[in-house]
């Protein structure tokens, strides 16, 4: 396996982070998936407009808000929803001094986020859970290809607390 820490070392990080399931998988697989092209975090933008994409994605794109022990607000992230279940995917860095995280949606809604189901530092990748709610969760659509170079996109973030913030720009170079 290439990214799984022992749960109790999770556990001492981010003891109010109850982990309700780690999934591991081999470099291989990862290297597999890669090539075969899935798992790619984008909208597809080449015959869409700016609005459009952002008016497509912006359901699906969370806010994280990590707290200490006492409630103190540590910190704000970036993440997105990839399934139906409620899984988000973020950075290992936003969420690894949690004690308590929280995700707000663009349209004002706040759910806890309850576990973790992936935390990678090595590769700065986690999968967390949230919590249900009212409205149903709304996975970022999957793109079918990866971007190749000067492929219109649209970053989505949260940068310096600037909540659901949108730039465009192209991609200028792959690997």
């Amino acid at each position: 396996t290439f990214f799984v820490k022992p749960e109790e070392k999770i556990a001492q990080q981010s003891p109010g982070l109850k982990i309700s399931g780690i999934r591991t998988t081999t470099a291989e697989k990862a290297r597999e998936n890669a090539k075969n092209k899935k798992y790619a975090a984008t909208v597809a933008a080449e015959k869409a407009s700016a609005a459009e994409v952002i008016k497509k994605a912006e359901p699906s794109i969370v806010l994280i808000t990590i707290r200490d022990k006492s409630g103190d607000e540590l910190g704000l992230g970036s993440g997105f929803v990839i399934n139906e279940k409620g899984q988000i995917a973020t950075n290992y860095h936003v969420i690894e001094n949690a004690y308590t995280a929280e995700a707000t949606f663009s349209n004002g809604e706040k759910r806890a986020i309850t576990g973790a189901w992936l935390l990678d530092e090595d590769r700065d990748l986690a999968v967390l859970q949230i919590a249900t709610g009212l409205n149903p969760f709304v996975p970022l659509p999957m793109a079918t290809a990866l971007p190749e170079r000067t492929d219109a996109v649209v970053a989505f973030g949260h940068p310096q607390g600037f909540a659901f913030t949108t730039s465009t720009g192209i991609v200028t170079s792959t690997y």
